[in-house]
């Protein structure tokens, strides 16, 4: 056996680099993580194997200052954040990186005091925020105030994507209209250019990304377009039922003129017959009282309640066409058959 067979093989993992830095040996605290090499994966691994290691209040604060004071150390921030949206890491570290990373973002500017503070603020808006103190630190020229933008900005977005509310579409949006746009680059190129730019020039690593992106893009479209042909056609029906009741509330509303008309007609052939019958003789008399009586409980019950209830139909909050076109056809069938009874007194 030759001296190269006789040495041990040597271990081959895929995170290469990661596996040689993750021997060395555990940093203390993080801030020693901060000022270190350690890769951020196999930290986050050991604070969720160690209860203990839980990154408390006080060891993110000191962090917190640490990072203000030495703007290098921003990236192992952003590292550390990124390591954190694993599915496997526990919500016990997820919050406190993402808690510190807010604390990071606030600590950098006062104007970014408030970032991701105030209620009802959304993760859109935030980043815009971020990427819109991109723009304007690229507008400035200033090397320094650009990378800690960037880093600032990949940074908010580690911790947007851990929201709740997180909006793959909406994030991007804001970061586009925020920073792209309004760099001048949208006076030369749209967004279909821009677009087609990025995919010229993009490796394969990031094809798969656009390609992701695309993907969850084309299936949100696609949901909301079914909703809103969904919308269209519930509001299509809608307005034909509102022309219906529409058409049916006029129709009725002139059935009710009709029947006042007619009920008129009737009060006034009443006052006749009763001209005619007060002539009559005495013995009439009780004929003629049952007369009153019964044209008095006609328009005063059955007659007035169908017109009464059939306008309370009509003009209720919900109409009810149908009801009162059935309450009219009671109360012209009630007078029809009256003045029929009527009319043998006055031949």
């Amino acid at each position: 056996m030759n001296e190269q067979e006789q040495q041990p093989a040597k271990a081959v993992d895929s995170k290469g680099k990661d596996m040689k830095q993750a021997k060395k040996p555990l940093p203390a605290n993080l801030a020693n993580f901060l000022t270190s090499e350690y890769p951020a994966g196999p930290y986050v691994a050991a604070l969720i194997d160690d209860n203990t290691r839980a990154l408390d209040e006080d060891e993110r604060t000191d962090g917190v200052k640490l990072v203000k004071a030495r703007p290098e150390l921003l990236p192992r921030v952003v590292e550390l954040a990124r390591a954190s949206i694993s599915r496997t890491v526990s919500n016990r570290v997820k919050l406190a990186i993402s808690d510190l990373s807010s604390n990071v973002i606030r600590s950098q500017d006062q104007d970014l005091e408030n970032w991701s503070r105030l209620a009802g603020s959304t993760g859109e808006a935030e980043l815009g925020k971020l990427a819109q103190r991109l723009r304007k630190a690229r507008e400035a020229g200033n090397k320094d105030l650009l990378q800690q933008a960037e880093h600032l900005l990949q940074l908010g977005l580690a911790v947007v994507i851990g929201r709740a509310d997180f909006s793959l579409i909406g994030s991007l949006t804001a970061i586009y209209s925020n920073l792209v746009t309004s760099r001048g680059i949208g006076k030369s190129l749209n967004a279909g250019d821009l677009a087609k730019r990025a995919l010229n020039r993009a490796s394969i690593k990031n094809l798969e990304a656009y390609s992701a992106i695309n993907a969850i893009a084309s299936e949100t479209l696609s949901v909301v377009q079914r909703q809103f042909a969904t919308a269209n056609e519930q509001l299509i029906t809608l307005q034909d039922r509102v022309r219906d009741q529409r058409d049916q509330l006029e129709r009725q509303s002139r059935a009710i003129e009709v029947l006042k008309a007619e009920q008129d007609t009737l009060a006034d052939s009443l006052t006749e017959a009763r001209a005619q019958i007060s002539g009559v003789a005495g013995g009439r008399d009780a004929d003629l009282n049952a007369l009153r009586a019964r044209y008095r409980k006609l328009l005063s019950g059955n007659l007035s309640e169908f017109v009464t209830q059939a306008h309370e139909a009509l003009t209720s909050g919900q109409p009810a066409p149908e009801i009162a076109e059935v309450l009219l056809d009671d109360a012209k069938k009630a007078i029809s058959k009256e003045l029929e009874w009527l009319r043998q007194f006055l031949v």
